[in-house]
């Protein structure tokens, strides 16, 4: 590394463009340096979750080796070829089966060339600046520039040149060019790349001008807000420059809508609010950085949002694995917001309600109890809500099913529906026909109770479900009660922990644990079935989830976990 901090200095740049100013990145070398560049940059679910399925890992040292190696590739090749419109072709022809999307989508955000950024930046060897640029330009090759057009879906498209796509591809782009600045290209080929940019550039600014008008707001669209804002920053000699700063502004802070006063997102999943504050906070910096006046009330909502992710983790600090998240460190990834941004929010876990997200954690007894009730309406959300998470110390007894790679669709959608939740719901329901409407509607933390009501309404029926969870010295007491006007069959569904297990009569189920002894206790018969999960450490697993079900106009449940510490 020959410099240290942000400023970018870009080669041959003034004799191409006629000009050239002082530009300042989002992140000093010296912290880009600190680790892998993924987790030090936070992967969006879906990228995530592919990378850990089928290259086995997303951390960034191995995705580059595996890059290197020509191993990544092959996880894209059909009949033994690769090419990068290979995997586009996997289930053409059977409009039966739906598309492996993030099979199709990943290679073309051109996340593996970051790695080997960061490898020429911490070594100067000249060999990883050429792996990154024979990269660039074989997707550049295989895939000519296609005109934004709104008026066609996005799912009739092949996504290359649309969305998500086209921002991570400007921003790997970006960011491998500042760790690059070194590297022994000539005037030729900065100038090729600083074109290539650009091309992408000016479509993002036409897409996200039509997301402006249409008011969309998520990440993905966020995502094009930030790659507009740090192509501004860094490039300010651009052609209408100015237009690609105010476009990038006003979608950012449209975006900021879809974040609660309390600091929590729209899109209730805590590995995905982690990627969304990192977007938030590279946008501040880098306007910051260059001298711009801040985007008005990004500086207050990142340190909320980073807030709710301290108080939302679980007592390890790791995050709590609702809806579309996957496991991560909560902790480890605020130690690195707080080297960019002052975060001065109090490091104690205490029992909070988040009225706007939806969300309450109490803490109380040794024991921790998350609640999940933001309603259903964005497609992150998982069914099966209000969800409930359940913590003795840092020892998890209540877990969620966790997410999958999404390609995985028949695990995928069952993870997502009601009965992979801790719930009470009718199985004479579809999940995706329904309409759910859930509430906290008391939270009293001095004596560690959470109740929630929840509305679930489907064509012609409907039903509510009331349920108080209590914590009782040693004990968690769950009472539940679901009434509809029609005779459904109902099911109550207890996600535990994979501990030592045993059934032990009708009513009773054991679970032996290193610091504890659980015994769960239920009103009615409950059985123990095996079923399939994401565990913390994203890999394909199982827990055994204590059932109970009944059928008729009403459904009640008093379901009592009693904690005894191991005999010596």
């Amino acid at each position: 590394m020959k410099k240290t901090g942000s400023q970018f200095t870009k080669p041959f740049f003034k004799e191409i463009f006629g000009s050239e100013r002082t530009v300042y990145y989002a992140y000093p070398r010296e912290e880009l340096l600190s680790e892998p560049i993924f987790p030090y940059f936070v992967f969006d679910g879906g990228a995530f979750n592919f990378a850990n399925d089928r290259f086995g890992t997303a951390d960034g040292d191995r995705i580059r080796d595996l890059t290197v190696s020509g191993k990544l590739f092959d996880v894209f090749s059909l009949d033994g070829q690769f090419n990068w419109k290979r995997s586009f072709a996997f289930t053409e022809g059977f409009p039966e089966f739906t598309p492996k999307y993030e099979w199709q989508i990943w290679p073309a955000r051109l996340y593996m060339t970051i790695p080997l950024a960061q490898e020429f930046l911490r070594t100067g060897d000249w060999k990883w600046a050429d792996e990154w640029l024979k990269i660039v330009r074989q997707w550049d090759r295989a895939n000519p520039y296609q005109p934004f057009d709104g008026d066609v879906p996005y799912l009739k498209t092949d996504m290359v040149w649309r969305d998500m796509q086209v921002a991570w591809r400007s921003l790997s782009l970006m960011h491998g060019m500042f760790m690059l600045q070194d590297a022994p290209f000539d005037r030729e080929t900065w100038e090729y790349l600083y074109r290539f940019l650009e091309l992408h550039i000016r479509h993002l600014c036409e897409e996200g001008e039509d997301r402006l008008k249409r008011g969309l707001m998520q990440n993905h669209v966020l995502q094009i807000g930030v790659a507009l804002i740090m192509a501004a920053c860094l490039f300010p000699e651009f052609d209408n420059s100015a237009a690609l700063l105010k476009t990038g502004a006003d979608t950012v802070k449209m975006n900021m809508g879809a974040i609660f006063p309390d600091g929590g997102s729209d899109e209730d999943s805590p590995s995905y609010s982690h990627f969304i504050v990192r977007l938030y906070l590279e946008a501040y910096l880098l306007m910051k950085n260059n001298g711009y006046a801040p985007i008005d009330g990004i500086e207050e909502s990142i340190k909320r949002q980073y807030e709710w992710l301290y108080q939302c983790s679980a007592p390890s600090g790791r995050v709590m694995r609702i809806s579309d998240s996957y496991g991560m460190s909560t902790y480890d990834d605020i130690k690195r917001a707080e080297k960019l941004i002052p975060l001065t929010f109090p490091r104690e876990k205490r029992s909070v309600l988040f009225p706007g997200s939806g969300v309450g954690v109490i803490r109380k007894n040794g024991f921790t109890l998350l609640t999940d009730a933001m309603a259903r309406t964005n497609g992150h959300r998982h069914w099966g809500r209000p969800q409930t998470l359940l913590y003795r110390g840092e020892t998890p007894v209540l877990v969620d099913s966790g997410c999958s790679n999404y390609d995985l669709w028949d695990f995928y959608l069952y993870l997502r529906g009601s009965g992979a939740h801790n719930v009470v719901f009718s199985p004479d329901f579809d999940d995706d026909a329904c309409t759910v409407a859930p509430e906290i509607t008391r939270f009293d933390a001095d004596n560690g109770v959470i109740s929630t009501f929840s509305r679930v309404s489907c064509g012609g029926k409907s039903y509510t479900w009331e349920r108080t969870v209590k914590t009782d010295g040693n004990a968690v007491i769950f009472t539940d009660r679901a009434v509809s006007e029609h005779s459904l069959k109902w099911q109550a569904a207890f996600h535990l922990y994979p501990h030592h297990i045993k059934q032990t009569a009708a009513d009773t189920v054991k679970q032996l644990a290193d610091g504890f002894l659980l015994t769960v206790k239920t009103s009615l018969p409950c059985e123990v079935t095996l079923t399939p999960v994401m565990n913390d450490e994203n890999r394909r697993d199982y827990c055994d989830c204590v059932v109970c079900r009944g059928e008729g106009k009403e459904f009640g449940l008093v379901t009592i976990f009693e904690f005894a510490d191991r005999q010596k």
